[in-house]
């Protein structure tokens, strides 16, 4: 595989972790952020952050994303994460990739089971945990917490999904029955981005309750009703970044070099 250079967009220790890896693979390989601006026409392929954008930058830099594809030419190869392939003909999308989506599912169970860590004092063995939605990233956690002695349900609608949870001995409830048992939890953890979570349910939760939101928007209910929790409210947004930095880079730069791999060789 012919490659030349790399160009990594962003500030955080994901992104540095990203170009450290394409060092160690043998490839050129720098970091354009705030404070190293560099010629982007000198690189051959650029890596986009995730998540991309932030207060109308590129994520952790200084210029916007019209900025970087007024930079480009014809033999640029842009890698992004959740960002519309569609924008540059020469996009590919890292975050469409089957593994990396496996790999960062695990990484953001890990981040699950840290975030409890910090917000609780309880001995593993006597929390009640529901996990609402069992794909990627619910199937992640539910085995994590369940590994680690918590006692984990998993809620879906799907029968599909019902089915891979108790095929895993995970126990499983209907979403109909939400209303009806979500009190009986320590911790409810929501990883489907749609408001399938009603008012109803949420105003059954209190103090003794804590909810995680690992979803991306518009989230699991409506947080724009809510003024004032009587919950604990954590939104868990990109947990592999904050929890495991370097692994979640390495997973950016490897499943790069996957699809050139795979690019060149069929």
């Amino acid at each position: 595989m012919k490659v030349d250079s790399f160009l990594v967009l962003g500030s955080d220790k994901k992104m540095a972790a990203c170009r450290d890896r394409l060092r160690e693979q043998g490839f050129r390989a720098d970091v354009f952020d705030k404070e190293n601006i560099v010629n982007i026409k000198s690189y051959n392929y650029i890596i986009l952050p995730l998540p991309t954008i932030a207060n109308s930058k590129i994520n952790g830099t200084s210029i916007s994303l019209t900025e970087l594809l007024g930079e480009l030419n014809d033999n640029h190869k842009v890698f992004c994460g959740n960002l519309n392939a569609d924008l540059y003909r020469n996009f590919y999308s890292y975050y469409s990739d089957e593994s990396f989506l496996i790999k960062n599912s695990r990484l953001t169970a890990q981040g699950v089971l840290k975030l409890i860590i910090e917000n609780t004092e309880e001995d593993y063995n006597n929390m009640k945990v529901l996990v609402v939605g069992y794909g990627r990233c619910g199937k992640a956690v539910c085995k994590l917490l369940k590994n680690c002695g918590m006692k984990v349900t998993s809620v879906s609608r799907r029968r599909e999904t019902k089915a891979l949870a108790e095929n895993d001995g995970i126990f499983v409830e209907d979403l109909t029955n939400l209303n009806r048992i979500i009190s009986d939890f320590d911790i409810i953890i929501n990883t489907v981005p749609a408001n399938i979570i009603n008012r109803v349910s949420v105003g059954k939760l209190d103090q003794k309750n804590i909810y995680i939101e690992i979803a991306s928007k518009p989230y699991g209910f409506d947080i724009s009703e809510y003024d004032v929790f009587n919950f604990k409210y954590i939104l868990g947004e990109s947990l592999p970044g904050k929890f495991a930095p370097v692994a979640a880079g390495y997973n950016i730069a490897d499943t790069v070099l996957n699809i050139l791999k795979e690019e060149e060789y069929g």
